[in-house]
């Protein structure tokens, strides 16, 4: 920078890439609610990622109008539902929760007890920590068996839906460019850090799928000016013109 005649310490640069950016997170955050209300399927993801000196994953949740992006600890079944529901973390159980377990294949006795809870009326639970206990609660431990079907109807079940792709290369290729920057700059060191990078890239993907420049996006934002329509109601639009 020096050699640009511009004077700027670590500090400032640091500052200026990770603080004074709601309103791209906010943008960002609202991409995944946005898509869930006009899509008719969604791909997924993932990727190693570093963050404060720990290993993590970055999961990548996109469709041709939008690409969603976050970095958590864990690359679990749950963990991908927590972040496809996000901001809801509502756990609801009742009548029309009685179908997963039935086409699961769990044993009787245990869809009996889960029968016996929905016939009580909707339970909506908020948190983890609740629907751990309510599970004690049910007697339900995380050992029960979960799946005794063959899979084969599930890995079939794509061509009742002629419109979902039969490949994931969409959200392959919208994570290889995650990918090639971990090379480049390891990991994040602080949750600020990789809330922006995360932000960034999602911004960034979606703009190009939505035909926006995305420095003329960030030109638009950081000015004020808001001429460019937020990306949330560009998602809808394009969805309805497709």
């Amino acid at each position: 920078m020096l050699d640009l005649g511009i004077d700027i310490s670590a500090g400032q640069i640091d500052r200026l890439l990770n603080e004074g950016h709601e309103q791209f997170h906010q943008e960002k955050d609202a991409l995944l609610p946005a898509a869930r209300e006009v899509s008719s399927y969604f791909q997924a993801d993932d990727t190693g990622a570093r963050h404060l000196g720990k290993n993590a994953y970055t999961t990548v949740i996109a469709n041709p109008w939008f690409a969603s992006f976050s970095t958590t600890p864990s690359k679990s079944r749950v963990n991908f539902l927590k972040l496809l529901c996000a901001p809801h973390e509502e756990y609801v159980w009742g009548e029309d929760a009685l179908m997963y377990p039935e086409f699961q294949g769990l044993p009787l006795a245990l869809r009996a007890r889960l029968t016996s809870a929905a016939g009580k009326g909707d339970r909506i639970l908020v948190g983890d920590k609740a629907w751990e206990r309510q599970l004690a609660a049910w007697k339900i431990r995380r050992d029960e068996p979960r799946r005794i079907h063959e899979k084969r109807d599930d890995l079939l079940l794509v061509l009742d839906w002629p419109e979902i792709p039969l490949h994931n290369n969409l959200s392959e290729r919208d994570i290889r460019e995650w990918a090639k920057k971990r090379k480049i700059s390891a990991g994040t060191r602080s949750e600020l850090g990789r809330r922006c990078r995360d932000t960034f890239i999602s911004l960034k993907k979606t703009c190009r799928k939505l035909g926006v420049s995305f420095w003329q996006y960030l030109q638009d934002r950081i000015r004020g000016a808001r001429e460019i329509i937020a990306l949330p109601e560009l998602l809808r639009q394009a969805a309805q013109e497709t």
